[in-house]
């Protein structure tokens, strides 16, 4: 049998909310032909994109799968400490599990098996 140290380790929770999409200042991609076009980028609810899923393919600019999340507090002193931290503790494997099954089955579109 697998021995592990899940009775000893910490049990924290983080603070976190959907980060808006966001556009950058060059709103418009020109393609190779001279044909401008908007793409979705980072933030938001991604409701066709889970994570597993191709990398490649999308018509978008650096989608991120699922929920796109932050923690927005900030410290005179440490800055954006707090959403280093959040996403630090959600890059832990059994936090980011628990944060993405929290996120991805609230009846949102998001959590569906379909495509």
């Amino acid at each position: 049998m697998l021995r592990t140290n899940i009775d000893k380790l910490v049990k924290i929770s983080v603070l976190g909310e959907v980060a808006s999409p966001f556009v950058s200042r060059s709103v418009y991609n020109v393609s190779a032909m001279g044909t401008p076009s908007i793409l979705p980028g980072v933030g938001g609810i991604t409701y066709n994109l889970r994570v597993g899923d191709p990398a490649c393919g999308w018509e978008a600019d650096h989608v991120e799968p699922c929920v796109s999340a932050k923690n927005k507090e900030n410290d005179a002193k440490y800055g954006q400490i707090a959403n280093t931290t959040f996403n630090i503790l959600l890059l832990q494997p059994k936090m980011s599990l628990y944060y993405f099954s929290l996120f991805c089955s609230l009846s949102l579109p998001c959590a569906s098996a379909s495509k």
